[in-house]
């Protein structure tokens, strides 16, 4: 997978702007740019769908709690992912309740 400069600040753009339903102005304003700007650099086309996929990507319910005891009992990396046959893409289940989220030692 290529990796993207500032790629967090791009997915924001292009799935905000359809939860904003074009409304270029108030991203703009979210972002601290020019509506031509945002255009120009950020936005790509997706679906309602992808949008709502990428806002629903949660961190585990207990995220603090584990992060603190990985730290004060074994001070290794850890990796966010997503749980088995979750994806962050549109096919993801909307309606399930629950985080889409692990955390996993590397």
């Amino acid at each position: 997978m290529k990796s993207i400069y500032d790629g967090l600040r791009h997915s924001y753009a292009s799935y905000r702007i359809r939860q904003l339903k074009g409304n270029l102005p108030e991203l703009a304003q979210e972002m601290g740019n020019s509506p031509k700007e945002i255009i120009n650099s950020y936005k790509r086309n997706v679906t309602d769908a992808e949008a709502q996929a990428w806002f629903n990507i949660m961190p585990p319910e207990n995220y603090a709690e584990i992060i603190y005891q990985y730290i004060q009992n074994q001070p290794r990396r850890l990796v966010v992912s997503l749980k088995k046959g979750q994806s962050a893409a549109p096919h993801v289940s909307l309606g399930t309740a629950g985080f889409n989220m692990v955390l996993e030692p590397i």
